[in-house]
């Protein structure tokens, strides 16, 4: 399941670099779902209140993607900047909020996404899913070649009816969408608010995604080689540790 949350925070980190931009604050994001997860999703929680609290963790990731690509496209700041001020402001949440690891998170969270579907951990059957969804939607759909064109050719994007006011943010707010479903499998797994936890994940996932073959300048990757990409990280991490 570990490689599930690594795979959906490389999806989302992929998601951005298609349009040209980059978000280093994937990684604190994810780990403040996992801290706000120990107040919202804690231990005796039945199934409809871990499904509720689980649909605030993904509005409130959704809602930050959406503000950092608003004010990237708006204030013409560069993502970067922005994103590295989040990753900062987030982890600083994260500590505010526990300043010491401690709220155990609802094991049901963990036995949901390890549950078995024909030997596969359901989190895995997730992950590959939205992959396949996300691939074809990136290839054989208009929108999915506008958001290439961004990256790559702007005229080209213009002319497909694709405005980068509107394309970056709602890219952002797929990709903090995105993370907080990593986040959410990473809760399960961690089981407590941890404030650190998530941080390594946004370099990561920006490993994971130039494995796979995508430019960082935009317009070209695939979220099967991220996928691939990921395996490779995670892979040389569980060597490591």
């Amino acid at each position: 399941t570990f490689l599930s949350v690594l795979a959906f925070i490389s999806f989302a980190q992929l998601a951005v670099m298609l349009v040209g931009e980059i978000d280093f604050s994937l990684g604190p994001m994810a780990g403040l779902v996992v801290v706000v997860a120990s107040f919202w999703l804690p231990d005796g929680n039945g199934p409809l209140a871990l499904a509720l609290g689980s649909v605030g963790l993904l509005a409130i990731t959704t809602l930050i993607g959406l503000v950092q690509g608003a004010l990237i496209v708006w204030l013409r700041l560069p993502s970067i900047v922005v994103t590295l001020a989040f990753f900062f402001g987030l982890q600083g949440v994260s500590l505010l909020l526990r300043p010491t690891p401690e709220g155990t998170i609802a094991y049901g969270l963990s036995l949901f996404f390890t549950f078995p579907v024909l030997v596969v951990p359901l989190a895995t059957v997730l992950m590959l899913l939205v992959c396949l969804g996300l691939e074809w939607a990136t290839f054989r759909s208009a929108a999915g070649r506008g958001l290439r064109a961004i990256g790559s050719d702007m005229p080209s994007a213009f002319k497909l009816g694709i405005r980068r006011e509107v394309a970056v943010p709602a890219v952002f707010a797929l990709a903090g969408l995105l993370t907080g479903a990593g986040g959410i499998i990473l809760a399960g797994e961690v089981g407590f608010g941890s404030p650190t936890t998530g941080i390594n994940y946004s370099l990561m996932s920006i490993t994971a995604v130039v494995l796979g073959g995508a430019i960082i300048s935009g317009g070209r990757g695939s979220f099967l080689a991220t996928l691939f990409g990921a395996v490779l990280v995670q892979i040389n991490v569980s060597a490591a540790s």
